[in-house]
């Protein structure tokens, strides 16, 4: 039976929602293209219909994850929402509690350095373009200031293995520009992080 154009474009939308869930919670090698075509319900042969490849389909989701605008309204449930609404919202049981549909630095970001570079260069543009976003968000003389803010880590991404991305907030291997301080930035420091008990997932 021909698939219609429709039909087709659906299918696709179905592999990317389920894959991006699937990507965070198991990680980018911790599931294949059959598994993922399973929970779909379709054929493992239709995947290529799709996607040249599992690399290609992890660098659309990690694009396309990443490229969502709005998320810091989303996330907090406020038109305008101030920096330690964001990170307050973000640090949140029930966030931590659904890696699957939450933030893919946190689920993927000790998994990234060892993907191909597109799924990287995807990472990290997605990276600068979350900063850029924090960086409207706080407050500083000058946009240097605030990105140097927008850039620091007051919590770290648990990790599948050693830590060895997302360190003074740029991927190994990729694009060097993207960098930053570790200087806190959260209100009441890095403590109240901890003390909130994050770990792996928000709305980001």
């Amino acid at each position: 039976m021909r698939v219609t154009r429709e039909q087709a474009a659906a299918n696709r939308e179905k592999i990317l929602e389920l894959a991006g869930t699937l990507f965070r919670e198991r990680g980018f090698d911790g599931i294949g293209v059959a598994d993922i075509m399973k929970r779909a319900g379709l054929t493992h042969g239709g995947f290529y219909g799709h996607f040249a490849s599992k690399d290609d389909l992890a660098a659309e989701i990690t694009a396309r994850v990443l490229g969502k605008e709005g998320w810091p309204e989303r996330l907090t449930g406020r038109a305008n929402p101030s920096f330690g609404d964001v990170v307050r919202a973000y640090l949140t049981p029930r966030h931590r509690d659904d890696p699957g549909t939450g933030c893919l630095f946190a689920a993927l970001g000790s998994d990234v350095v060892r993907q191909p570079r597109r799924v990287r260069h995807a990472f990290t543009e997605g990276l600068r373009a979350r900063v850029e976003t924090l960086r409207t968000l706080l407050p500083g003389r000058s946009a240097a200031a605030r990105r140097e803010k927008a850039l620091a880590r007051p919590w770290r991404p648990p990790s599948r293995g050693p830590e060895t991305t997302m360190k003074n907030g740029r991927v190994p291997g990729d694009d060097p520009q993207v960098g930053g301080g570790a200087r806190s930035v959260v209100p009441g420091g890095p403590s109240n992080s901890r003390r909130i008990g994050f770990n792996a997932s928000a709305q980001i």
